[in-house]
């Protein structure tokens, strides 16, 4: 199941919303409050316990952007629990999961990541690329003020994983701007 969230595609204004308790469960594009964010949202609250595969966000899965409209993610704190997508028949690469948004070519600010992600699976292997505590893969756009909490957490078992960052796990664009950021992430490896 692909675009699972709160909200599908968001164009509007989302403000001053909790979102408590949820459990998110899709495969693409999955995340506690929107799936597509085009829109705005600002003072929001999430808590929520997420399983996906691809373009997993704690907030958003994709903020985007569309001519002049771009996705505006504003004063966000996310605390989510992930873990992978239980599809042993496709166990593949997991890609794109942050903990605020999966992919990012909107502007975020002033947000707040926490939580543990656990980005392996009991039952079989894959790769897990662009992990970050705050974004898995920033292309364009921006990402100011905002800061990854002493209470986030990646749980790695993979020697495979490439681009886990504890802020972005991976910027691909020379477009747009990164400052003020703070990360504390704690990224746990196997022992052995």
């Amino acid at each position: 199941t692909n675009d699972v969230a709160m909200v599908g595609t968001n164009y509007g204004t989302l403000i001053d919303l909790r979102v408590v308790n949820a459990k998110v469960l899709g495969k693409d594009r999955v995340a506690p409050l929107v799936a597509n964010n085009y829109g705005i949202l600002n003072r929001i609250f999430v808590d929520a316990n997420i399983e996906g595969q691809k373009q997993v966000g704690g907030a958003v899965a994709l903020n985007l952007n569309e001519g002049t409209q771009r996705g505006l993610i504003s004063e966000v704190r996310a605390y989510t629990r992930f873990y992978p997508y239980d599809d042993s028949t496709y166990p593949t690469v997991t890609l794109d999961l942050g903990g605020i948004a999966g992919l990012n070519f909107g502007n975020i600010q002033r947000s707040t990541a926490e939580g543990e992600w656990r980005l392996h699976h009991a039952n079989w292997s894959w790769d897990v690329s662009r992990a970050g505590g705050l974004v898995g893969f920033h292309q364009s756009g921006s990402i100011t003020d905002s800061a990854v909490s002493d209470r986030f957490k990646f749980y790695i078992d993979q020697p495979t994983n490439e681009f886990i960052g504890g802020l972005i796990g991976e910027v691909g664009g020379v477009q747009g701007t990164l400052a003020r950021l703070v990360s504390n992430t704690f990224v746990a490896f196997p022992s052995g």
